[in-house]
């Protein structure tokens, strides 16, 4: 864990915003962190990730608070379907209710 909180400070990452992007709690950061606890697989592995992913934006000239590019990296992460707002992820072919309507108007 001790490379998890150097990468985490040395890229000016929160530990609530680090929880989002690994898609835990804030405690369970904090639990990790402090040594109370360890994570189920590498969280350093998604915060580096994540890292890539701004940086990558951001040396394209995109311009954004960490919120967006949190929302950014977390929608590729876990697909959503623009029209209905279902996750996808799991699914070959989205049927999407939403989007027949959407069409035939």
């Amino acid at each position: 864990m001790h490379e998890f909180i150097r990468i985490r400070k040395r890229h000016g990452i929160s530990r609530a915003l680090a929880a989002v992007i690994c898609g835990v709690s804030y405690g369970a950061v904090r639990t990790w962190e402090t040594g109370a606890r360890k994570p189920k697989g590498n969280p350093t592995t998604k915060l580096n990730e994540f890292i890539e992913w701004r940086e990558t934006l951001k040396s394209r000239s995109v311009n954004g608070s960490d919120d967006d590019y949190v929302r950014a990296f977390l929608s590729i992460e876990s697909p959503v379907c623009d029209d209905c707002g279902k996750d996808t992820e799991n699914e070959n072919i989205h049927n999407c209710p939403a989007r027949d309507v959407n069409q035939s108007l």
